[in-house]
């Protein structure tokens, strides 16, 4: 993972907003193995909210080989994962 230097602004509003996320809705079924799980949409959908009262925005960047996934703080600092 990859972070800005400082990382004081950005802990203290995940902390803030992890309190009022909710668990994403198991909508979606996998016809292979016949469950059920939380689609993309469902997952924004009880995340996103939370994340930008607290000043946390994301972005997502791709390119042929890997997607970066940046948790954005409005101070600039950032967590970013790469896969």
């Amino acid at each position: 993972m990859k972070t800005s230097d400082s990382l004081i602004n950005i802990s203290k509003s995940m902390a803030e907003a992890q309190k009022k996320i909710s668990h994403a809705t198991k909508d979606s079924k996998n016809p292979h193995f016949k469950n059920d799980y939380a689609s993309l949409e469902s997952v924004i959908n009880a995340s996103k909210e939370a994340l930008l009262e607290h000043g946390i925005f994301v972005i997502q960047t791709a390119d042929d080989k890997a997607l970066t996934t940046r948790l954005q703080h409005t101070s600039g600092e950032y967590f970013e994962s790469t896969l």
